[in-house]
């Protein structure tokens, strides 16, 4: 999920039998700056 240059993602751990273990949430911030050269240029 992804709106107003915030993301969200999630996640679920679960054993070799199916149990559910953990599930995991990040939240990250997208910043976008236009003009700038990247890596490859």
């Amino acid at each position: 999920m992804a709106a107003e240059s915030r993301g969200l993602g999630t996640g679920h751990f679960f054993d070799r039998q199916g149990q559910p273990l953990a599930t995991v949430v990040q939240e990250g911030i997208v910043k976008y700056f236009p003009g700038r050269a990247t890596a490859s240029e």
